[in-house]
């Protein structure tokens, strides 16, 4: 990452949070899916309304 950022890899692990507080790889998966069922849900049902309104 420090490469690709052009800095050194003390600086971007300064900026960085904990390393040992990240969550695994599976963990971080299943919250994505977990909020995106969430947030899909909340913009399916906007849109319903929106859809409603516009046909009443």
């Amino acid at each position: 990452m420090s490469k690709w950022a052009g800095i050194k890899t003390k600086e971007v692990r300064s900026q960085l949070n904990d390393e040992q507080i990240l969550p695994s790889v599976d963990e971080a998966r299943i919250w994505i899916d977990k909020n995106m069922t969430v947030r899909l849900d909340r913009l399916f049902q906007e849109q319903a309304n929106a859809f409603e309104t516009r046909m009443a």
